[in-house]
């Protein structure tokens, strides 16, 4: 009995796992044919403007990228994370003076 209620057991566990990892493939699925809607619409709507594809896709790629920092941006202001950041990561350069090799 203990065998038998094991092996349902089991195959309970597989089967709730199989579930679990269909749902997050058709969220996914979802998520992506949005994503591909948003950036058909977004680049298609340049066609007037920015006849060149190549470069409707360009700026499509640089907008998605600000987006991304905006929201990197928004997160980091609204919690108690602290940036540190470099001159090379500002693309800044210090003028210490002559003599000083920067």
């Amino acid at each position: 009995a203990e065998v038998a209620f094991e092996t349902r057991r089991s195959e309970l566990i597989r089967t709730k796992a199989s579930n679990v990892r269909l749902e997050a493939m058709t969220e996914g699925t979802s998520m992506g044919s949005k994503d591909l809607q948003k950036a058909n619409a977004y680049i298609a709507g340049l066609e007037g403007a920015v006849p060149n594809v190549t470069e409707r896709v360009n700026l499509y790629k640089l907008h998605e990228q600000m987006r991304s920092r905006n929201l990197d941006t928004k997160h980091l202001s609204e919690g108690k994370a602290q940036l540190f950041v470099t001159p090379d990561d500002l693309n800044l350069k210090l003028n210490m003076g002559p003599g000083s090799g920067v």
